[in-house]
């Protein structure tokens, strides 16, 4: 009877082993890190990804492959399409705990796609543990295009590409239509708001109007305008973006950065230099062209992945991109930008080159590492978070005795600086907007 129990025992324990996702013996991401996407082979369909850990100076750390064919149960094999630009697509999640993006079933190649084809989804947190047992099977024939995944926890998903946007949940089989009216090329999530480029059929920006939905189809959604154009900000090809929060007398995001792919219509030319553009948000709603960098190279074919931070010390934004390469066999680069001009000042800078793919293989999407902050101080990351809330109009925490504080809003000025007591500290603040509070090596952000 003892031994029948040890078997079961074991049995049991066997079971809940297989069903974890696995590591594949990658070491934990570091903090403040880079990660891009990249496939082995950039000119033959479907491939296999990879993800390459680099510093924010261009060195390589480590490589996390994504299951294969030879996947362990229960993740399943994914690829991407490396001959369509808009795949790839690497976001971090608003939780800042997991890369998530999406692909294919390994062998199946997206070109030819067919009802019985699957889609996955992969997500990777801070151990650098992958999970591919999102596989659906419910996105019809024709839709092929699988262009991006954002989600809030890791667990929840949004999904875009030709089949418009749709939602599913971590392990899942099949997803909820929300929307077909376009197939955007990526997702954002910003202010609990889902936003979308797209540069399929009507090329705009846009956001949902309710939100983060998760039932029903034909959601309304708004078009960001501009001043020349009301109903559209006027991008041809977009394929990321980032938006930042950096000024308080405007509520939530008000500075976006759009990443624009040159070639349209798998490689064909025509006849435009694309790369950065920024835009500011004005009091009356619109979106207003601050600049673009339009530089060779680059501009030659433009851009795919694009993300960010912004410096609280000085609202300085340092943005990472990768390059888009035609011929496809072509090296493509993860390059770099800092712009000092904050919110309405027009973008300037260079880009600067910090690694190169080796010929034949290709960078897609770029992202952060697994629990790195929204938000960098004198371009240092925070090691820890600081829990903080606010009661009344009151910011309230909880420190040690003695601990140096200082609060800045998001373009970079400091507010308050005071040395904390011990226990509950409580700050009253004139100012009203995003705030961000650091604490000795600590970090957080609440709005008044």
């Amino acid at each position: 009877m003892k031994t029948i129990t040890l078997f079961r025992s074991f049995l049991v324990a066997s079971l809940i082993l297989w069903m974890q996702p696995s590591q594949a013996f990658s070491a934990s991401f570091t903090k403040g890190n880079l990660v891009v996407s990249r496939v082995a082979n950039a000119t033959a369909g479907w491939q296999s990804v990879y993800l390459d850990e680099y510093t924010p100076s261009g060195t390589l750390v480590q490589t996390v492959a994504l299951p294969d064919a030879t996947a362990s149960l229960p993740n399943k094999p994914i690829g991407i399409d490396c001959q369509n630009s808009p795949d790839g697509t690497l976001n971090l999640s608003v939780d800042r705990n997991y890369l998530v993006m999406g692909g294919y079933k390994t062998g199946v190649s997206s070109v030819l796609a067919s009802a019985g084809n699957t889609r996955i989804v992969a997500t990777v947190d801070k151990d650098a543990t992958v999970n591919t047992t999102t596989e659906l099977s419910d996105i019809g024939t024709n839709n092929w295009g699988f262009r991006s995944v954002v989600s809030t926890n890791g667990t929840d998903f949004w999904l875009s590409g030709s089949f418009g946007i749709k939602y599913t949940t971590l392990g899942g089989s099949t997803s909820t239509n929300l929307f077909s009216a376009v197939g955007p090329n990526n997702l954002g999530i910003y202010d609990s708001k889902l936003y979308l480029a797209s540069a399929t059929g009507t090329n705009f920006f846009g956001s949902l109007n309710n939100g983060l939905p998760t039932t029903g189809a034909s959601q309304p959604y708004t078009v960001l305008g501009s001043q020349t154009t009301p109903t559209n900000i006027g991008i041809v090809y977009p394929l990321s973006f980032v938006m930042f929060d950096m000024d308080a007398s405007i509520a939530g995001v008000d500075v976006m950065y759009v990443a624009e792919n040159a070639k349209l219509g798998g490689g064909v030319n025509d006849n435009t230099s694309r790369g950065l553009t920024k835009y500011c948000l004005n009091s009356s709603g619109l979106w207003v062209k601050k600049g673009a960098i339009i530089q060779a190279p680059i501009a030659a074919n433009g851009l795919k992945g694009l993300t960010g931070v912004c410096n609280a010390t000085t609202g300085a934004i340092t943005l990472y991109a990768t390059t888009i390469a035609y011929p496809l066999s072509d090296p493509t680069s993860i390059v770099t930008l800092t712009d000092n001009s904050g919110y309405n000042g027009a973008l300037a800078g260079t880009f600067t080159t910090l690694a190169t793919s080796a010929v034949g293989t290709a960078f897609r999407g770029i992202a952060f590492t697994p629990g790195t902050p929204s938000t960098a101080i004198n371009n240092v990351f925070e090691n820890a978070a600081l829990s903080v809330s606010v009661y009344n109009g009151i910011i309230k925490f909880t420190a040690m005795q003695g601990e140096n504080l200082d609060v800045y809003n998001t373009i970079g000025q400091k507010l308050l600086s005071k040395v904390t007591v011990d226990g509950v500290n409580e700050i009253a603040l004139a100012s009203k907007g995003v705030m961000i509070v650091k604490v000795g090596n600590k970090i957080g952000k609440v709005t008044l």
